[in-house]
């Protein structure tokens, strides 16, 4: 009797050995997951990764963070262009400022969309939350504007 449950005891260890083994990737994935709380973010799938061409490699004071825009706003008009202020806040501070979509209206309609770069607008070392201003051309009949930040293809 006692070998039999010494032979079931490491049949079953055995067992979930090979299964740790076999699932160790995803057993470490959720794990870390679990652990650091960070459970419901976005993660790549498999068929995002091919699609995947460069991988660069930041320093702390250079994370890319979640950025806002808030508190849109014409500071000053006059023919032909405006001055538009706008408040970045990011989720860490970082060294990285965004570039800056603003997308032209006319009868409530998307009509022009300007990109900003960070290098074109004044800004401080580090983006925490920051009003920024900038100046646009306008054409004729533009009378609103929303903006977003981005980082990629022609961002920081």
């Amino acid at each position: 009797m006692k070998a039999l449950f010494i032979r079931w005891t490491l049949t079953f260890a055995a067992i979930g050995v090979a299964v740790v083994w076999a699932f160790f990737p995803q057993i470490r994935g959720v794990a870390a997951d679990w652990y650091s709380g960070n459970t419901g973010m976005p993660t790549l799938l498999d068929s995002e990764l091919s699609n995947v061409r460069e991988i660069k490699f930041l320093g702390r004071d250079q994370i890319i963070t979640n950025v806002t825009v808030s508190d849109l706003r014409v500071v000053a008009a006059a023919q032909g262009s405006a001055t538009v202020g706008l408040t970045l806040a990011s989720s860490e501070p970082t060294a990285l400022y965004p570039s800056l979509r603003i997308y032209l209206q006319a009868n409530h309609q998307t009509v022009r969309t300007v990109v900003i770069g960070p290098g074109d607008y004044e800004h401080q070392a580090t983006l925490v939350s920051e009003p920024v201003r900038v100046s646009i051309r306008l054409q004729p009949g533009e009378t609103g504007f929303t903006a977003s930040a981005f980082y990629g293809a022609g961002g920081a």
